[in-house]
């Protein structure tokens, strides 16, 4: 990716859309509810990787049971991220400047898909990783209405590379001996996924049906 065009592109940055918006917050929601799961009213360390406008490290942020840090390579991602969340550095993710074991959850929110090759991204992600804390990954589903359209009007992500994602891909990337797949789901009800289900009448998990046709889809990982 281009650096210069990411600082660019954060530089005149305003504020989420209303459908990032809705993005966010279902993040929060499965974020907030694994942690309370796994660690309780426990405070954790939680880092952000790739975080640009960090929208959900700064909900997080405002809980007491969080230690926020982020990581973007864009210096103006992170002087805006700064402002709000003190540990906040500016940082290349296949090369984390943290020591292993270090953070309860480590999450990444459209960050893989511009990376041909994230496997260094992924190594450094389960390396900072405490034993028995979480990786989640949020990355955009391969058959989404959304890339539909991206693809009926030949349009071309701005910053160059990316990839949308099957289920088998992202779990693929994650396929390590220390890791464990805890939860494989996906974003967004509205998408062509809820479609296909309600148009066949279908009402079972997403993991037997259309399981890359959500907006966004994600896994959760624990490191063993």
């Amino acid at each position: 990716m281009k650096n210069k065009s990411w600082n660019k592109f954060w530089e005149e940055y305003k504020e989420p859309s209303n459908s990032e918006k809705w993005l966010i917050k279902e993040r929060d929601k499965i974020i907030d509810t694994i942690k309370n799961e796994y660690f309780g009213k426990k405070k954790i360390k939680i880092l952000e990787v790739g975080c640009g406008y960090a929208s959900n490290s700064k909900i997080l942020n405002k809980r007491k049971d969080y230690e926020v840090f982020c990581i973007d390579l864009s210096k103006k991602a992170i002087l805006m991220t700064r402002k709000e969340i003190k540990n906040s550095f500016v940082m290349n993710a296949e090369e984390l400047k943290f020591k292993d074991n270090y953070f309860d959850i480590v999450f990444s929110a459209g960050l893989l898909e511009h990376f041909k090759d994230p496997s260094k991204i992924v190594k450094e992600i389960i390396r900072v990783t405490k034993n028995n804390g979480l990786a989640i990954t949020f990355v955009p589903g391969k058959y989404s209405l959304w890339q539909l359209w991206i693809r009926l009007h030949g349009k071309q992500w701005q910053h160059g590379y990316e990839e949308p994602y099957t289920q088998k891909k992202l779990n693929k990337i994650f396929n390590y001996d220390n890791i464990q797949i805890i939860e494989r789901e996906g974003i967004d009800p509205f998408s062509l996924n809820g479609f296909l289900l309600k148009l066949f009448n279908v009402k079972t998990s997403f993991r037997k049906s259309f399981s890359n046709a959500y907006t966004e889809i994600y896994n959760i990982v624990k490191k063993v």
